[in-house]
């Protein structure tokens, strides 16, 4: 398995890209890393890496990766301002989520009542998601939010209105930098923040950050909006992980920003999937006061 920041990320058999592109088993938002940056190849206990590279390239130990290697335990791998340790332990499986307090209980020790961390992770069988990532979101369009046209996933400029998605987006082409400038983006990209979002309704697929997850669902801040009631699906874009997707359904609608915050949509979830549902409580654990 892989080391992120305090994330253990496991490996399943074959092949596992890692890069900024949505179908990506390891993904980050950075625009220096490239849609598909490195190949890692697990076979008959074997793990290998090939870059896939070829404007910031990776690293190995400090060293450019040229050629296809084998990784060993407490290689650390460099991918754009992102360093992966390798760790091989067999048989891992990532450990149940726990809420931290201050006093370093579970938040319902006290009152008996599991907190929703530990009720979220009641609810997923983790043992059983150790070597396995979940199949691709299939997003094929977005929505502009200038002009309202469908554009493909694949593009990040609207050619209609001209409207461009950030340099951070799974599709725009990768940023070539100098080393001085991947020091500087591994201080913004060890920091906690906001979360790109893929929103997707039968009438429009928005992309966006959200910054107000909870267990039981999110609100997605738009301008665009869709009814209360409508299905939907959103597809979250961590760093260090596969997308992960939920089902929901529209619960609420601030049409226009007030004192209260920006206009958008309060997404209820309807669906949480094992891989989604490990990721969710990891980020509520994380954020917990």
């Amino acid at each position: 398995m892989l080391v992120c920041q305090e994330y253990r990320i496991p490996l399943p058999e074959g092949d596992t890209i890692v890069g900024r592109g949505i179908g990506c088993g390891i993904r980050f938002n950075t625009a220096v890393v490239s849609r598909r940056h490195l190949r890692l190849s697990v076979r008959a206990g074997e793990l290998v890496a090939e870059n896939l590279s070829t404007t910031t390239g990776t690293m190995v130990n400090g060293k450019r990766l040229a050629a296809v290697v084998s990784l060993r335990h407490g290689d650390r791998v460099g991918v754009g301002p992102h360093e992966l340790v390798v760790e091989l332990v067999e048989g891992a499986a990532p450990p149940r989520p726990r809420a931290a307090t201050p006093d370093g209980a579970g938040a319902g020790a006290d009152s008996g009542e599991p907190d929703e961390v530990t009720q979220l992770g009641e609810r997923l069988a983790l043992s059983d998601l150790a070597g396995q990532h979940p199949p691709p979101p299939d997003i094929r369009t977005h929505t502009c939010p200038t002009c309202r046209a469908r554009v493909a996933f694949t593009e990040s400029l609207c050619r209609s209105c001209g409207h461009s998605w950030g340099p951070e987006h799974p599709s725009a082409i990768t940023a070539r930098v100098t080393s001085r400038d991947l020091r500087g983006a591994l201080g913004a990209a060890a920091a906690a923040g906001p979360v790109p979002v893929v929103y997707a309704s039968e009438e429009m697929t928005l992309d966006g950050t959200v910054s107000d997850v909870r267990a039981d669902g999110l609100f997605v801040p738009t301008e665009l909006l869709d009814p209360v009631g409508t299905t939907c699906e959103v597809t979250l874009l961590p760093d260090g992980h596969p997308a992960v997707t939920f089902a929901g359904v529209i619960d609420r609608v601030r049409a226009t920003a007030d004192a209260h915050g920006p206009a958008g949509l309060y997404i209820r979830f309807t669906d949480i999937p094992a891989e989604a549902g490990q990721w969710l409580a990891r980020r509520l654990q994380r954020v917990a006061p």
